[in-house]
Protein backbone atom coordinates (compact mmCIF):
# COMPACT_ATOMS: atom_id res chain seq x y z
CA UNK A 1 0.00 0.00 0.00
CA UNK A 2 1.19 3.50 -0.66
CA UNK A 3 -0.14 6.99 -0.06
CA UNK A 4 -1.31 9.17 -2.95
CA UNK A 5 -0.56 12.31 -0.98
CA UNK A 6 1.49 13.26 2.08
CA UNK A 7 0.02 12.03 5.38
CA UNK A 8 0.57 14.22 8.42
CA UNK A 9 0.87 12.98 11.98
CA UNK A 10 -2.62 12.72 13.46
CA UNK A 11 -4.38 12.30 10.09
CA UNK A 12 -6.99 9.56 10.08
CA UNK A 13 -6.38 6.73 7.64
CA UNK A 14 -9.29 4.43 6.82
CA UNK A 15 -9.72 1.24 4.82
CA UNK A 16 -12.74 0.25 2.73
CA UNK A 17 -13.18 -3.47 3.39
CA UNK A 18 -15.19 -3.82 0.19
CA UNK A 19 -18.51 -5.50 0.91
CA UNK A 20 -19.54 -6.71 -2.55
CA UNK A 21 -23.04 -7.52 -1.28
CA UNK A 22 -23.86 -3.89 -0.40
CA UNK A 23 -25.49 -3.24 2.98
CA UNK A 24 -24.82 -6.30 5.11
CA UNK A 25 -26.30 -7.35 8.41
CA UNK A 26 -23.98 -7.37 11.42
CA UNK A 27 -23.60 -11.15 11.63
CA UNK A 28 -22.53 -11.48 7.98
CA UNK A 29 -20.34 -8.36 8.22
CA UNK A 30 -18.51 -9.64 11.30
CA UNK A 31 -18.06 -13.13 9.83
CA UNK A 32 -16.57 -11.66 6.64
CA UNK A 33 -14.18 -9.39 8.54
CA UNK A 34 -13.09 -12.19 10.86
CA UNK A 35 -12.56 -14.77 8.10
CA UNK A 36 -10.99 -12.38 5.58
CA UNK A 37 -9.02 -9.94 7.73
CA UNK A 38 -8.71 -11.78 11.06
CA UNK A 39 -10.34 -9.30 13.43
CA UNK A 40 -13.61 -8.69 15.26
CA UNK A 41 -14.97 -5.27 14.39
CA UNK A 42 -15.78 -2.99 17.33
CA UNK A 43 -17.11 0.01 15.37
CA UNK A 44 -20.22 1.83 16.61
CA UNK A 45 -22.48 -0.02 14.16
CA UNK A 46 -21.12 -3.45 15.13
CA UNK A 47 -21.49 -2.61 18.82
CA UNK A 48 -25.23 -1.83 18.59
CA UNK A 49 -27.42 -3.90 20.91
CA UNK A 50 -31.11 -4.38 21.64
CA UNK A 51 -33.57 -1.94 20.07
CA UNK A 52 -30.82 0.02 18.31
CA UNK A 53 -29.54 -3.13 16.60
CA UNK A 54 -33.06 -4.20 15.59
CA UNK A 55 -33.73 -0.74 14.12
CA UNK A 56 -30.46 -0.85 12.17
CA UNK A 57 -31.14 -4.34 10.81
CA UNK A 58 -34.73 -3.31 9.91
CA UNK A 59 -33.38 -0.35 7.89
CA UNK A 60 -31.07 -2.71 6.02
CA UNK A 61 -34.03 -4.98 5.24
CA UNK A 62 -35.98 -2.01 3.88
CA UNK A 63 -33.12 -1.14 1.58
CA UNK A 64 -33.47 -4.65 0.20
CA UNK A 65 -29.75 -5.01 -0.29
CA UNK A 66 -28.88 -7.47 2.50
Amino acid sequence: MHACRPICAGDEITVNYGFDDGCVRREARQRYLSETFGFVCKCAKCELRGDALRASEDRLSQIGDT
